[in-house]
């Protein structure tokens, strides 16, 4: 069986990774940041659309945290 993996970059740095079965959910890992708050998950680095974790995975893929300064 094939499988894939989902990746979550931090600040550059691939944080954790996980090996899914194709179709499969995935949920985001609990991080934290002092200072700064979790705005979500984004398929690129430049955070042009951010990734909706009830969407199938259907290839490797990479997500990126978007950090915003807390209030």
């Amino acid at each position: 069986m094939y499988y894939y993996t989902v990746k979550f970059n931090i600040d550059n740095v691939t944080y954790a990774s996980k090996i899914v079965l194709p179709d499969a959910l995935t949920a985001a890992p609990e991080v934290e940041q002092e200072g700064k708050v979790l705005d979500g998950w984004y398929k690129s680095a430049t955070y042009a659309e951010k990734f909706n974790f009830s969407t199938p995975i259907t290839g490797d893929i990479t997500l990126y945290a978007r950090w915003v300064d807390q209030q």
